[in-house]
């Protein structure tokens, strides 16, 4: 349960930065509101239910000779660096609904390379002095890297750095290595062996703690906004329930079911089924997609993904106002702008089963960077020329995409329509262009 040098700069380090801190009035009350936030009860109740799950863990890994007191500095360093960032990031996979993700990097993270040279190179450490001086140096140098690498115009930076970090882990690893093995009876230990293996076990047991707490949550937000969504409260309790039990733990059909609630908005036992009928019939659908035939249109889960590789994917296909089913895209950015940058969005239109129009939009708010814009308009609208209709670049008949001129050309049973809209008002000098292709009458 010894510390090592590294440990002992490290806590020495960041206990300096703490009180160095204290010293500003702002940070002292910022730390104030902190403490506040995890004092809420529900935050002291998840904590307290994963301090009981963790230590019946250890008790029972205790009972089978699998952990011992010499343990405990590991399996508290483990609860504060894994457990206190995976409830975190549990919160923001609630919303995202990124949760397969988000457990496939956990197990990842937890049996990957990297966690086996991190455990080796925290078995040895240099003299106290020596830590003391590193530590530092490393904390601001990973700080910059990470600054940079988020950002493009400090890219030089980033490549800069890189291989410095590179080589002082590449020192570490090298030296704890030679240390290791220059005593091997006593790395090849069941001490050693406890200590490399306990975080693994404790994560892996701590993951269905982490996918409980992910239900709990995801169901809670759902639920939370039906307040808001039925008007009937006998209703709205009667579509939690039905919800709990028609999904269980699938938090995708869920998410699904709630946005067609905020869309739809039930007000009678028979439009609240009709709600669950759609969202499990499309889930249905996009998992595996009925056929259509061409000169009906496109399947929506596969005209979808038209242009993907250009960074456009359209989202949940689903009912409308009326009738009419559409989907979107986010926006996607193109350059940067003062308050809007220039972007790209991608609609798909048509009935519940079948797509009957496409269309591409470019939406020029920085008209300084309307040339870079319109090249790229003219890109991934010959893509989608090409992967909804099978017209390769040579044979496309839009050969001025880029003009200003409103034009409509048939082919076919289709119509590509390729618009322009100069803004009478808002962005100076602003304008919008669409390529739209749609299944004639």
């Amino acid at each position: 349960m010894d510390f090592t040098n590294r440990e002992i700069a490290t806590y020495f380090w960041i206990g300096g930065f703490l009180l160095a801190s204290f010293w500003v009035k702002d940070v002292r009350r910022s730390f104030v509101q902190l403490i506040k936030a995890l004092a809420h009860p529900k935050i002291l109740a998840l904590l307290s239910l994963a301090a009981v799950y963790i230590s019946l863990w250890v008790v029972g890994l205790w009972s089978i000779g699998l952990w011992s007191y010499l343990n405990l500095k590991t399996t508290l360093l483990w609860a504060i660096s894994f457990v206190f960032v995976s409830i975190f990031e549990t919160l923001k996979v609630s919303r995202s609904g990124e949760e397969g993700r988000f457990l496939l990097k956990a197990a990842r993270d937890t049996f990957g390379i990297a966690g086996i040279m991190t455990f080796i190179v925290e078995m040895q450490s240099f003299s106290l002095p020596v830590e003391l001086a590193v530590v530092p140096v490393v904390a601001i140098l990973s700080i910059l890297h990470g600054f940079a690498e988020a950002d493009l115009k400090f890219e030089i930076v980033s490549k800069t750095l890189f291989p410095i970090l590179a080589a002082i882990g590449a020192w570490y690893f090298i030296y704890s290595v030679y240390i290791t093995f220059s005593d091997v009876p006593k790395f090849v230990s069941l001490d050693t062996l406890r200590e490399f293996g306990i975080p693994i076990l404790l994560s892996l047991a701590f993951f269905p703690f982490l996918y409980a707490f992910l239900l709990v949550v995801t169901y809670e937000n759902a639920f939370a906004r039906l307040q808001w969504q039925i008007a009937d409260e006998k209703l709205g309790r009667r579509a939690k329930w039905e919800a709990f039990f028609r999904f269980g733990p699938r938090l995708y059909l869920l998410r699904k079911w709630s946005a067609n609630v905020a869309r739809s908005r039930p007000q009678s036992m028979g439009e609240l089924r009709r709600s669950f009928n759609e969202t499990v019939s499309s889930a249905k659908a996009e998992a595996s997609p009925p056929f259509v035939k061409p000169s009906e249109g496109w399947s929506p889960y596969r005209a979808r993904d038209f242009l993907k590789s250009a960074g456009l994917i359209a989202g949940d296909y689903h009912r409308g106002l009326e009738e009419d089913w559409w989907a979107s895209s986010p926006y996607l950015e193109l350059g940067d702008g003062p308050t809007l940058a220039n972007n790209l969005a991608y609609y798909l239109e048509g009935s519940e089963r079948v797509v009957t129009s496409l269309k591409l939009c470019l939406n020029v708010n920085v008209p300084t960077e309307r040339k870079v814009a319109e090249m790229r308009f003219v890109e991934v609208g010959r893509l989608l020329l090409e992967t909804a209709l099978g017209l390769p670049a040579a044979e496309q008949p839009i050969l001025a995409l880029s003009s200003l001129e409103t034009q409509d050309i048939s082919i076919d049973i289709w119509t590509i329509h390729l618009g322009y809209d100069e803004w009478s008002g808002g962005i100076e000098d602003g304008f919008g262009r669409v390529l739209k292709i749609r299944l004639n009458d």
